[in-house]
């Protein structure tokens, strides 16, 4: 009897140790902010140290409107499926704080929408954290997490709010969140993770948002042109620009070219390299 007793609280305890995980509470500092993503990808993902489990949360607020090349965008809902998170280890979950495939739906009655708080909790036990120090594309213990965002809208034709994943017609991609990274580091490592020169890498454009003009800085492992496309909220291009580019840091000046505010999405490629952010454009 003792023993199952015994068994029947070592199982709630594990019970609840996986259900303090498994949501978040978005942090309010970020209640009066404008709809963003945090942390970052100048931030990044904090580090994940062997013999401790992983878990940090990312904040996210909605959007409740931007332009596209056919006009006024409301955003409804956003969400993040399951399958659109890609390159984490092993072991380790990404659960938004909503449940269902509903999303953080937005408040209010359109046109005037009202943004929701939500967040995104990343969890890993300290074995799945251990078993993943070698890991990752180059087996340095460096994950490369791509993110993409749903959003569920009317625009143009769209009278309908519909979800952006399933408008096959669409010639952009959908909207992707900022290039995350996860490294596994020892106990007492402290450094920042940085791109090396022999790696293709693009930053987050500055200022963010952008008013007038803006910076992107792109990595390369050697000379080359670069392709920049700006694509709106529904993939549309609204601006393309070539760049000859050296080996090693290189700073590209962009201008806004009267597009209206709103948020867009930068493609930078070079050869089979690509890398898309997200940048918003101010009032």
């Amino acid at each position: 009897m003792k023993k199952l007793v015994l068994l029947a609280v070592i199982l709630m305890a594990s019970y609840l140790s996986n259900q303090s995980f498994a949501q978040c509470t978005p942090n309010p500092q970020y209640v009066d902010s404008l709809y963003d993503i945090w942390p970052d990808s100048l931030t990044n993902l904090p580090l994940a140290v062997i013999g401790s489990d992983y878990n940090t949360t990312i904040d996210i607020k909605t959007l409740t409107d931007t332009t596209s090349s056919l006009g006024a965008v409301k955003v409804y809902a956003m969400r993040i499926n399951a399958g659109d998170v890609t390159g984490l280890p092993a072991g380790f979950t990404f659960t938004p704080s909503y449940s269902g495939t509903s999303g953080w739906v937005n408040g209010g009655t359109a046109p005037n929408l009202i943004p929701v708080q939500g967040c995104v909790q990343v969890y890993a036990p300290i074995a799945a954290v251990a078993a993943a120090a070698n890991g990752g594309p180059n087996s340095d213990g460096i994950y490369p997490i791509v993110v993409k965002i749903d959003m569920k809208v009317t625009a143009g034709i769209f009278l309908t709010a519909t979800w952006l994943s399933t408008i096959t017609s669409l010639a952009g991609p959908l909207p992707v969140d900022d290039d995350y990274r996860i490294k596994i580091v020892n106990a007492g490592t402290g450094f920042e993770l940085e791109h090396g020169p022999a790696v293709f890498s693009v930053s987050q454009n500055f200022p963010n948002p952008v008013h007038s003009d803006y910076t992107i800085k792109v990595g390369m492992p050697s000379n080359g042109k670069a392709t920049v496309r700006i694509n709106d909220i529904l993939g549309n291009v609204v601006g393309v620009t070539e760049h000859n580019l050296v080996k090693g840091s290189n700073t590209i000046t962009m201008s806004r070219n009267g597009l209206q505010a709103g948020v867009y999405f930068y493609t930078v490629s070079c050869g089979a390299e690509k890398m898309t952010r997200r940048m918003i454009l101010g009032e």
